[in-house]
């Protein structure tokens, strides 16, 4: 029978069952063929056996050597209907994958046959998507758009690019690890939660900035914060402090200020008080200074 030309000569080699747990950066398997060698002993595993090998020198002489063999194939990620996912699946020992081999050569691809998810423990899965429109730039990290989900590190990452005009980058990351998420892009904009430390924290590129950490509130701008609303209550046990290096200034139709206790003014220049109808002030003892 004559072999057909037109077929390819990539073809399935082999169902098989994962003899190691793969590395999580790695795409290279263990895998142990079962439809080419059906009948093994004992467990599935890519670990070395030694035998002794026994045989002549060219010129005559006996000689003795051992060699390491395993039972498993070494196998390469088949990324077949996977296009924008870069990591491997994290297959762990015992999962069935399918084994493929281009022609006669010593080289194997695998990928994952069935839903093995109970098998599965920690595993890192990254995806990819080109953010250049540039022939021949380069896909690496400044030149898409990825998002990773890595039990592993316990870390959800997504990122953006900004080579096809955007206006700058955007990272969001969810760090289950320490309690933390943080948004942020190139500019020096920020957005903080660190759940374990009780603390929210936002700075913009201008350097104002919120920060609630634990049960100390500061906000801080360089210029101007402006508050307004129908009714602004404060309330302070403890007191309030209000400090003006220029100046001060109340203005409102009507003002009134009450104390249980002493009330001290004290000015180091002079003070004025001008009112259009009246001023009084009453107390058993009043200082002004």
């Amino acid at each position: 029978m004559t072999q057909d030309l037109h077929l390819s000569r990539f073809r399935f080699f082999s169902v098989g069952i994962a003899a190691q747990n793969k590395a999580a950066t790695e795409r290279n398997l263990e895998v142990f063929p079962v439809e080419t060698i059906p009948f093994a002993d004992g467990e599935i595993t890519d670990n070395l056996s030694e035998s002794q090998v026994d045989g002549k020198k060219s010129d005559g002489t006996a000689f003795t050597d051992k060699v390491k063999t395993t039972a498993s194939l070494k196998a390469q990620w088949l990324r077949f209907g996977h296009d924008n996912r870069l990591t491997a699946p994290d297959v762990r020992r015992g999962e069935w994958i399918m084994l493929y081999q281009f022609g006669d050569t010593d080289k194997y691809y695998w990928m994952t046959l069935q839903d093995d998810s109970k098998l599965r423990r920690l595993e890192t899965v990254i995806y990819g998507w080109s953010g250049s429109s540039v022939e021949g730039d380069p896909v690496d990290h400044d030149h898409m758009y990825y998002l990773e989900v890595s039990t592993h590190k316990g870390l959800v990452s997504f990122h953006t690019s900004k080579v096809n005009g955007e206006f700058c980058t955007y990272d969001v990351q969810i760090n289950t690890k320490d309690g933390a998420v943080t948004i942020q892009d190139d500019l020096g904009n920020v957005i903080f939660m660190d759940s374990a430390q009780h603390r929210l924290y936002m700075k913009n590129t201008d350097e104002s900035f919120f920060d609630m950490d634990k049960k100390v509130l500061t906000i801080s701008t360089p210029t101007q914060i402006n508050l307004k609303s129908t009714a602004i209550n404060i309330t302070a046990s403890d007191g309030v402090s209000v400090q003006g290096d220029s100046s001060i200034d109340l203005s409102t139709s009507a003002m009134s200020t009450k104390s249980s206790g002493a009330m001290k003014i004290q000015a180091g220049g002079s003070a004025s008080f001008t009112s259009g109808a009246s001023i009084t002030i009453a107390s058993p003892a009043t200082a002004i200074s």
